[in-house]
């Protein structure tokens, strides 16, 4: 009886703790179709995940700036951020629409 009380607690502590969040590594990453990556970050958002950014980060992959939330993104010191136009104005809009006022400055 004291063991299975003992494995009961164990296991309702283990249930209580939070789970840590995956991060996701970005790196050498030159964008592609905007759509795709506006739809991969918002899905990383909703699963709450953590982002470091480990290198280049450029065209569509800047959206991701528009998902997660800051406090959840890490820049390391080789990270950077290539921001331009897109191909198409829907594109292009949507990159500016997920850029805060700072970043769009």
């Amino acid at each position: 009886m004291v063991v299975r009380l003992s494995f009961i607690a164990t296991f309702l502590c283990l249930l209580a703790t939070p789970a840590a969040a995956e991060t996701i590594d970005v790196s050498d990453n030159h964008g592609g179709r905007v759509a795709n990556y506006n739809a991969r970050w918002a899905g990383h958002a909703r699963r709450g995940v953590n982002v470091r950014i480990v290198g280049p980060c450029q065209s569509a992959c800047t959206v991701l700036l528009g998902h997660i939330p800051r406090s959840r993104i890490c820049v390391t010191p080789n990270a950077s951020f290539g921001f331009h136009l897109a191909r198409l104005e829907t594109a292009t809009r949507t990159l500016w629409n997920a850029y805060q006022a700072d970043i769009r400055a």
